[in-house]
């Protein structure tokens, strides 16, 4: 061991760790004295107690996180890439842990891996509008509006009905040629909202974009 993890387990008393509650103890020990010495900007040797932490406990999300927010500071991208990847396959239910490595896809360069992890993320945690608020601009990227619009359907789902929300499907279904679902969409809002004079503005554009010019005025 370096001299000090050395140090730290002859102060601990827990040089040898000769079952698993000793080695549960120096976990915990060298850990909390890892964030010390990261809080006090002693990062080589707040690396070193962390490998160590991994050392007695290899497949422990909690380090490979700490690891990964390290290398993160330091812009050693690939190395935190691989340990965010390890935290959140082996902390599946950690919301964050996956919203990092999805980012972390992102900043790589790798969309198709981050939206992939949000797709997976969209299904086990299904009421975190966000994410469908980012799949929504993924897929309109993509021209892929189907599934733009499934993406909107799920926010309307979870935060009900809006006008920002109606008025982005019904451009998806323009840009779709899918005139009369647009119309509907607008018509529902203007329904439920018939003092407001910019929705009926909105709803004229479109019956005079596709042509609708009798209903347009």
């Amino acid at each position: 061991l370096l001299p000090l993890q050395l140090f730290a387990e002859k102060e601990s008393g827990i040089i040898g760790y000769n079952d698993s509650v000793a080695k549960a103890r120096a976990f915990d020990y060298f850990y909390i004295q890892a964030l010390s010495l990261r809080e006090a900007e002693k990062y080589d040797e707040a690396f070193d107690l962390l490998e160590h932490c991994l050392s007695l406990q290899p497949s422990s999300p909690i380090v490979q996180y700490e690891l990964y927010s390290m290398y993160n500071f330091l812009g050693r991208s690939d190395e935190a890439l691989r340990m965010i990847e390890q935290a959140s396959a082996g902390d599946s239910g950690n919301f964050w842990y996956r919203s990092l490595l999805a980012m972390a896809y992102e900043e790589a360069g790798n969309r198709e891996k981050a939206k992939e992890v949000y797709e997976e993320m969209s299904e086990d945690f299904s009421s975190h509008s966000e994410l469908f608020y980012v799949l929504y601009q993924i897929y309109a990227d993509d021209k892929d509006y189907e599934k733009a619009i499934g993406a909107l359907n799920e926010i309307e789902r979870i935060d009900g009905k809006n006008e920002q929300i109606t008025l982005q499907k019904c451009r998806m279904y323009s840009l779709m040629n899918k005139y009369e679902l647009a119309i509907k969409e607008v018509q529902e809002l203007v329904d439920e909202y018939p003092d407001e004079p910019r929705l009926r503005l909105y709803l004229a554009s479109v019956y005079e974009m596709i042509g609708y010019n009798e209903q347009a005025v």
